[in-house]
């Protein structure tokens, strides 16, 4: 029904909007704007009778705006029925943290235990085993980290992200890139670890805007997926076309 068709996939962030093409079930195009460009660029009107789903993290105004420009669009809900069962707990889980679990079944079918692990703000680690979402862990991201050395200490500067593939710094500002940059790097490498042991072979992803900084891709069940979060949107909107 939509082989030929294009559909819109938006992910409004708190920085700035996606807008994603997807056709032929292939992400075609992505534009990265801020939201107050992306509701006054007469380009994006033009598309607005096009079918699609947004995953938004933008406050209820701002969310009415661009249902009014987008009508036809799908929400992304945590509870939306789709081919993953969400198991957490908690009704606070992040919509980006659901959307990339569901991007992950989109572009590995057949992967029973699944880890996505994004490097942004935070660190996330989103977990799924038989098509259920059963949960994770969240910790400081790297310029969480960087901040804090700043934030809580009256000596040390902040400092600008910057990769390192040292053990050992002899000065101040090296040790904090080390301490950081390293410490992230073995934090991830020892959850993998520990999903590896319990699940036989897993399938991880690592993704987000700071996973630029890691080389992480030693084994081959490891895959940097850098708009994993547009694809779990499009999935869902799969889904609901199947509802319906």
């Amino acid at each position: 029904m939509i082989e030929n068709e294009r559909v819109v996939i938006i992910d409004a962030g708190n920085t700035n909007v996606k807008f994603a093409i997807f056709k032929h079930q292939e992400l075609e195009s992505v534009s990265i704007i801020t939201y107050e460009d992306f509701m006054s660029d007469t380009h994006f009107i033009v598309e607005s009778g096009w079918r699609g789903a947004i995953s938004s993290v933008l406050s209820e105004e701002k969310n009415r705006l661009i249902q009014s420009k987008f009508p036809k669009l799908k929400w992304v809900h945590t509870q939306s029925i789709t081919q993953m069962t969400n198991h957490y707990q908690s009704k606070t889980l992040g919509i980006d943290r659901w959307c990339n679990v569901l991007g992950m079944q989109f572009l590995f079918p057949n992967v029973r235990s699944g880890l996505v692990v994004d490097v942004g703000t935070c660190v996330k680690y989103d977990f799924f085993h038989n098509r259920s979402y059963l949960g994770g862990a969240i910790s400081p991201g790297v310029r969480m980290r960087y901040m804090s050395f700043n934030d809580y200490t009256d000596n040390l500067p902040l400092l600008e992200p910057k990769s390192t593939k040292d053990f050992i710094a002899d000065q101040t500002d090296h040790a904090l890139h080390v301490g950081v940059m390293k410490g992230i790097e073995n934090e991830i490498k020892g959850f993998i670890e520990a999903y590896s042991k319990n699940y036989q072979n897993l399938t991880v992803i690592i993704t987000g805007g700071d996973a630029k900084y890691f080389d992480l891709q030693a084994k081959n069940s490891i895959f940097a997926i850098e708009n994993l979060t547009l694809y779990g949107i499009y999935q869902f909107f799969l889904c609901q076309l199947e509802t319906n």
